[in-house]
């Protein structure tokens, strides 16, 4: 009825307005706020567009602190003021939650808003501001809790998003004072609302923000009114019926269902944290990691994939399986591509460049590639001009393929999909996936940091070792130099493993480090990587350097250029009372030993109480104590066998 009663006056807005001119000069609002308040103006808007109306006597009550509740109603209204639930299903979206908010207790009508509580809580939690979980604290008993300003902020900050769908950076230095109180899961929607103008980046006369004093009605006046004035600007056509799939749609709309001519693009509201888009790949920009999906119904987006899993048939491919033209599924967790999943790959076939052709064929053109393969025979690929090349990593095109680089082609019959070449003086990082003896090197078998597998055959004389000692075992770190494909230098610079312990400290820099306690009793101080995740406990992603704090127990996973992933928490994955297995390594600096258990498996070793270089290469081991994580194992006690 509210609803119907505000389209009314709208209708009647003509009609009534020359009357209006006979009977007073300006409309006055709030009684009890003059023109030399400081929220004079914002007030006046929310009170012209009914957002947030005043009580019966005429007043506003500015100084009057708010609850949780009205902080939700007030945005749902400021939606809809804003014409943005034209379309929105509010009874069945209402009725979906209805049960669960009554079991809450939650109030059906509040003052000055009437019966807008549940469809405005309902609103919420369908549009993601906020979960039912975080409902419950909204009513104590009898009483309606009031809202802390850093939790107005956060939901102010997501009811915008869920429109404009902007991807937040998760790592935030505000200015103000008192910064140190916000958490980073809340910093980025401060953030936003600062960057959208609907919060000062100041703070008050101290320069704080005061995370968690109540907001005031003057203020959330402030805050309604810009988000109001941004709502306004939002283009949306049609928003998601109840129990739609959680996905921001890519797809387009048309009166005839079978015309695949796409028409206007529909940008919906993301009302979950996650989302699966489908489609096919018309653009790979391997410099940027974006790749660009086409739906079905022929909307193209582009989308950052540095941080996802390439995959396909459940296992991991690498960034060189992308190729143009074959399906792909991007899984998208708050914002963020986790996964691409092919639905296709192609063989690779891996040689040297010996010739490249002119133009051959008519249209589509062609070159006509000509590689020499390891047994000294000859093979022929196809290169069109839209072919995917790298070149040491970097995109390049088919005239950048000089004679002596190596190739790894990726084809179907004669047409190459992608050429991944190494040119005659490249080095790179990666992790060995089997160990490597020096006096009689046989192949180097590795995975880079992004996830590709690459082998090479080495030739003893070619190549020359550093810091390799008796040999390389699997999980080390090395960097490894090519000229024209072969390898020429392998050099150690560490081992990939996981390190369980406490933050003794946190320095955010340029490249930030972590000081971590061990179980030994010894620090140990790593640079994060370029690519590094951090992790809560149950493998969310979402967290940065700033969620961190000192004594946290993490366990941290040390690969190329540092650490890649910092989970919180130390989990006992499996109780093992005892494993046997074979020295690999024994590493002095960090007292930990690398081990192998005869059916392949690869352990870090973390020793209490017990010394690392009482053990040597080749010996075997009775290993007694506990498994901590995935392939970490802590040890009690150590019995060598056979002595």
């Amino acid at each position: 009825m509210r609803l119907f009663f505000r389209r009314l006056k709208t209708g009647l807005a003509a009609t009534l307005s020359m009357a209006l001119i006979f009977t007073t000069a300006t409309a006055t609002f709030a009684q009890d706020v003059d023109s030399g308040h400081w929220a004079y103006s914002a007030i006046q808007d929310v009170i012209s567009q009914d957002i947030m109306p005043e009580d019966t006597q005429g007043n506003f009550s500015p100084d009057e602190t708010v609850t949780g509740l009205e902080t939700l109603i007030v945005i749902y209204r400021a939606a809809e003021a804003a014409g943005l639930l034209e379309n929105y299903p509010e009874g069945t979206v209402t009725a979906k939650y209805e049960s669960e908010l009554e079991a809450i207790g939650l109030p059906k009508m509040l003052a000055p808003y009437g019966g807008d509580v549940y469809p405005a809580v309902a609103y919420a939690l369908e549009m993601g501001v906020l979960t039912i979980d975080e409902v419950e604290p909204f009513i104590n008993g009898a009483e309606l809790t009031k809202v802390k300003k850093v939790n107005a902020a956060v939901f102010f900050g997501k009811a915008l998003n869920a429109y404009v769908n902007e991807s937040l950076s998760s790592i935030v230095v505000l200015s103000y004072k008192d910064e140190y109180m916000i958490s980073l899961s809340a910093r980025k929607y401060v953030q936003f609302l600062i960057e959208k103008e609907i919060i000062s980046a100041s703070g008050d006369a101290n320069g704080n923000f005061n995370p968690n004093s109540e907001v005031s009605r003057a203020v959330l006046a402030v805050m309604a009114e810009g988000l109001y004035r941004d709502f306004e600007t939002v283009e949306v056509s049609q928003t998601p019926a109840s129990g739609q799939e959680a996905t921001t749609s890519e797809t387009t709309t048309s009166e005839n269902p079978t015309d695949e001519t796409p028409t206007t693009e529909v940008e919906t509201p993301a009302i979950q944290t996650e989302k699966v888009v489908s489609g096919t790949i018309t653009g790979v920009d391997d410099d940027a990691k974006t790749l660009t999906i086409k739906t079905t119904q022929g909307i193209e987006t582009t989308y950052s994939i540095e941080e996802a899993d390439i995959l396909y048939d459940g296992g991991s491919v690498g960034f060189d399986a992308l190729v143009l033209n074959i399906g792909a599924t991007l899984t998208i967790k708050n914002d963020i591509v986790t996964t691409v999943e092919t639905d296709q790959t192609y063989e690779v076939i891996s040689g040297k460049v010996f010739l490249l052709s002119d133009y051959l064929g008519g249209d589509p053109a062609f070159r006509s590639l000509r590689i020499e393969l390891e047994d000294g025979s000859f093979d022929f690929k196809r290169v069109y001009d839209d072919t995917l090349i790298t070149i040491d990593g970097v995109a390049a095109g088919a005239d950048d393929l000089e004679s002596g680089y190596q190739v790894f082609i990726r084809y179907d019959g004669y047409d190459s999909k992608r050429i991944v070449a190494y040119s005659d003086d490249y080095t790179f990082s990666a992790v060995l996936e089997e160990g490597i003896d020096p006096v009689n090197p046989d192949r180097l078998k590795a995975i880079l940091e992004n996830g590709m597998h690459l082998e090479w055959a080495l030739d003893k004389s070619a190549v020359s070792f550093i810091s390799a000692g008796s040999g390389l075992a699997v999980n080390d770190i090395v960097n490894v130099t090519l000229k024209y494909g072969v390898v020429t230098k392998i050099e150690k610079t560490g081992t990939a493993r996981d390190i369980v312990g406490a933050i003794e400290g946190i320095n955010i820099k340029a490249i930030p480090e972590l000081t971590l306690l061990k179980a030994d009793g010894t620090t140990e101080t790593v640079a994060f990587s370029e690519r590094a995740k951090i992790m809560d406990e149950t493998g969310d992603e979402r967290l940065t350097i700033y969620d961190l704090r000192l004594d946290q127990e993490v366990t941290v996973h040390i690969g190329v250029g540092g650490i890649q992933t910092v989970q919180l928490g130390r989990k006992v994955i499996v109780e093992v009372s005892g494993l046997t297995a074979t020295v690999k390594d024994v590493l002095d600096a960090s007292n930990l030993l690398i081990v192998t258990t005869e059916s392949g498996d690869v352990y870090t070793v973390v020793l209490a109480g017990l010394t690392a270089t009482d053990y040597a290469q080749d010996q075997v081991l009775f290993i007694e104590g506990e498994q901590l994580a995935s392939q970490i194992f802590e040890a009690t006690k150590i019995t060598v066998k056979g002595e």
